[in-house]
């Protein structure tokens, strides 16, 4: 049976000047999908998928500020949500899941002079997820296999680096430092 896929979004993105140096802006997604194969009902497995739903939703603040011609300062605040499922030809859930996650990340730029620059910066993120998945098996007979999820992680990270360049412009080197962890393996 063949996939009757639909897709709608919005999106919308609003940006203000504070000041001569320093502007904020805020974008907005949102995005639903879905799969309806009930006409072919008949013609579908216990395991095959009748009808899904899932829905996207993102928000991104975000922030720059410059301070002459020697710093930028850059930072985003997002937060993301995803939600779905999916039934069987009976109606019966073979999926659901939900996701979410705040995430900061910031970033600066020094400007030394033409050929020298100082990079740094660094990302918090916060996931969540959870859901379950059902599928039918024959043992003898038509018995559901469950597997339910549920976890959150946390990770972090930060780097700096520092770019040298001679007056010429033929030799350029670059050299930095960068430390990841995550809740579920760190470092």
């Amino acid at each position: 049976a063949p996939y009757a896929f639909g897709f709608t979004d919005v999106q919308a993105r609003l940006a203000y000047d504070l000041t001569a140096r320093h502007s904020l802006s805020l974008s907005f997604l949102d995005g639903s999908s879905s799969v309806d194969r009930t006409r072919f009902r008949n013609e579908l497995g216990f395991n095959s998928v009748m009808t899904s739903s899932f829905r996207t939703t993102l928000f991104n603040l975000g922030s720059r500020y410059v301070s002459g011609p020697h710093l930028l300062i850059t930072n985003h605040l997002a937060w993301s949500d995803e939600r779905g499922e999916v039934n069987n030809r009976d109606n019966t859930r073979l999926s659901d899941q939900t996701y979410n996650e705040w995430t900061w990340h910031g970033d600066a730029s020094v400007v030394w002079s033409q050929e020298s620059t100082l990079d740094f910066g660094g990302v918090l993120r916060r996931l969540r997820q959870s859901g379950s998945a059902k599928q039918f098996v024959y043992s003898p007979v038509l018995t559901p296999a469950v597997d339910v999820f549920h976890g959150t992680g946390d990770q972090a990270g930060a780097y700096v680096q520092q770019s040298f360049g001679s007056s010429s412009g033929r030799l350029h080197l670059t050299a930095g430092v960068r430390q990841d962890e995550h809740s579920a393996s760190p470092l």
